[in-house]
């Protein structure tokens, strides 16, 4: 079974759209505390709710840090039904209300749900908050939002503003699988607190190991490697005398070879994998725009004399012909036009999917390219850029102040983080799109599998919740399913580029942002992320000679007049004043 983040990741980096800072201010609920609601006051009184016996004869690899498979039995008799709003999904999800899994959770947990799918996300793949902000701004309240695109910033503070419910006490006592979650991944706690240090948003984690150097990656052909002679590339003086070789012998025999092509400009450019040889490079990471630390310090990457070298380097090839301007242009149709006719050396990209088909066969082209580990620089610098930590909840469910009952909904939120329920959201019914795996299968990691993935020629609309639900998807569980293992897997390369990851006190985590601070470093974002992109071409391409002091220095220039001063000011306060 392949991941849908692996193969549709456009759709997947679309940002989610910012709720105005009028309405935002607007959103209160007649002068209630911060985090107070219906129940509040009675939240944590009930007995503690506990993980149900586990289920015999599902395997774990040792170690394993995840969710296990556990019994759930119905705790609630369906005389209540909550109405909770989710996002419009007719392709995978289709109706809600009768959904195959919906049909399951409401049978194990006993929990009765009237789901409202409204439309948040455009056909180019931008949010699209409206109704959303509309059901806010009316009053017209659900129990809970789950999984609508809104921002970490929005919840914290609509939850400080009294419109969701603090969620901590029933966490505490109704939510077994979250408690487990909490403590297996402490980090994940203090990503979701609030500025006030209650959570107000209930959500799983999926956790993408190969993810986490996404940025860093490029893959050469192995049979063009062969043809020219030459080992796989260790620094950037290889890197280029490989790329020269390429140029020279044209290892495909077809007109129109590129010894080196960046992937899609928009979600695959080319600078984390070009810079590393010189800096630490974040890259263009929406919130945090080449943003790292640097002794607690913020900093900016884009104007640094490592960043500079980059630069040089990739002029250098310029110069030799073996970079075009195309990295910098080439979107989609016309980079896997290019991958598929077998015309690109080395390609700098997400995973294969990014240029080329993803044949099943044995001698599918895809197969050819391996990764190119992270150059060393001249001066010996060899980063593979890495993420590290846990993002904020994904799919976070929100829970309002209109919702009577709030324990019972975090519980039957919690139910859906259990192994098989998250196998059932995820991939479907068991025995049709998954199985649990058998002794000695292997998983992406080398270790045991724990569950396996069934091919279906045709998956009903229906089936199940995509990836909507709120799941623990862990490193672990997500190396757990079956593979081939001698089928190429984004898991195994990831582990050739964590051997060169900067250390970690130099990665700038997730912070939290006021509205007005919001928009305002959102202005600044945008105008920096295009200055730096923008140059980034004209440098290597030769319209700007890097090497000239006023052309650096007017590059530097107009950073600060778009308000890089003010931008890392702000993010050094939100980072010194971030919940512990």
């Amino acid at each position: 079974m392949v991941d849908l983040s692996d193969l549709s990741r456009r759709s997947l980096l679309a940002g989610a759209a910012g709720v105005s800072a009028g309405l935002v201010a607007g959103c209160t609920t007649g002068g209630e505390a911060p985090g107070s609601g219906p129940s509040s006051s009675a939240a944590g009184t009930g007995p503690k709710v506990e993980l149900g016996p586990e289920t015999e004869g599902v395997l774990y690899p040792d170690p394993y840090v995840g969710p296990k498979a556990t019994q759930l039995k119905p705790f609630a008799d369906g005389s209540t039904t909550f109405r909770i709003v989710v996002p419009q999904d007719t392709t995978v999800v289709g109706d809600w209300n009768n959904n195959t899994y919906t049909k399951w959770l409401e049978e194990h947990t006993g929990v009765k749900v009237q789901f409202d799918a409204v439309l948040v996300t455009n056909p180019d793949g931008s949010a699209d908050l409206s109704k959303i902000n509309a059901m806010i701004a009316s009053g017209d309240l659900p129990d809970a939002f789950m999984a609508v695109g809104l921002t970490r910033d929005q919840i914290a503070l609509y939850g400080q503003q009294g419109l969701f419910q603090a969620l901590d006490q029933h966490i505490e006592t109704s939510a077994p699988h979250m408690r487990q979650l909490l403590t297996d991944l402490p980090d994940v706690r203090r990503t979701n607190l609030a500025q006030d240090g209650k959570i107000y948003n209930f959500g799983g984690v999926n956790d993408c190991f190969h993810c986490r150097c996404a940025g860093a990656r490029a893959f050469v052909n192995q049979k063009y490697l062969d043809k020219v002679g030459a080992k796989m590339p260790e620094s950037t003086e290889e890197f280029r005398q490989l790329l020269l070789a390429f140029k020279a012998e044209n290892p495909s025999g077809k007109e129109g070879f590129l010894p080196f092509l960046g992937g899609d400009v928009t979600y695959d450019p080319v600078d984390q994998f070009m810079m590393g040889p010189f800096t630490y490079n974040p890259g263009p990471t929406s919130g945090a725009v080449y943003l790292r630390l640097n002794q607690g310090k913020v900093e900016f990457a884009a104007n640094s004399e490592g960043w500079r070298n980059g630069l040089r380097f990739m002029r250098q090839l310029f110069d030799d012909g073996t970079l075009t301007q195309q990295t910098f242009t080439v979107k989609g149709e016309e980079l896997t036009k290019l991958g598929n006719n077998g015309l690109i050396g080395v390609c700098r990209a997400f995973n294969w999917a990014a240029w080329v088909n993803m044949d099943p066969g044995d001698d599918a082209l895809w197969r050819d390219y391996v990764p190119v580990p992270p150059l060393a620089g001249p001066d010996g610098t060899r980063i593979g850029t890495w993420t590290y930590g846990n993002a904020p909840f994904t799919n976070a469910m929100a829970i309002t102040s209109a919702c009577k009952d709030p324990a019972a909904l975090v519980r039957w939120a919690d139910a859906q983080m259990e192994l098989e329920s998250t196998l059932r959201a995820y991939a479907g019914p068991k025995d049709a799109g998954w199985r649990w795996a058998k002794k000695g299968e292997q998983g992406s990691g080398g270790k045991q599998a724990v569950w396996a993935g069934i091919p279906r020629d045709k998956i009903p609309v229906g089936d199940g919740w995509n990836q909507y639900a709120i799941m623990y998807r862990s490193a672990d569980f997500r190396a757990g399913e079956k593979v081939d293992p001698s089928v190429p897997n984004l898991d195994k390369i990831a582990e050739l580029y964590k051997e060169y990851a900067q250390p970690e006190d130099q990665f700038l985590p997730r912070l939290l942002y006021t509205p007005d601070v919001t928009a305002q470093r959102g202005d600044i974002e945008a105008n920096l992320t295009s200055a730096v992109s923008i140059h980034l071409a004209k440098f290597a391409t030769g319209q700007l000679d890097v090497n000239d002091d006023a052309a650096w220095n007017g590059y530097l220039s107009q950073l600060e007049q778009m308000g890089l001063p003010t931008y890392l000011q702000l993010t050094q306060q939100a980072y010194d004043a971030r919940p512990q």
